[in-house]
């Protein structure tokens, strides 16, 4: 399960570079597949996709945004 949550949390920044998405909004996606959702879950899963690459910035107090792959 944590890695198809890893790569939908992946297929959802992707579809949306550029743009800002709330952390309630990804607390969505990982409640709905089954993850407990906390923020502490969603700071690990941010932080091992920006290991595999992906320009992910933390804009406080809002959310986060991917930079252009």
């Amino acid at each position: 399960m944590p890695g198809f949550l890893l790569i939908t949390i992946a297929i959802f920044f992707l579809k949306n570079q550029n743009k800002i998405r709330s952390k309630e909004g990804l607390l969505e996606i990982t409640h709905n597949n089954h993850d407990f959702g906390s923020f502490e879950t969603l700071r690990v899963w941010i932080s091992n996709l920006k290991k595999l690459g992906l320009n992910i910035t933390n804009i406080r107090g809002l959310g986060y945004r991917c930079e252009k792959v």
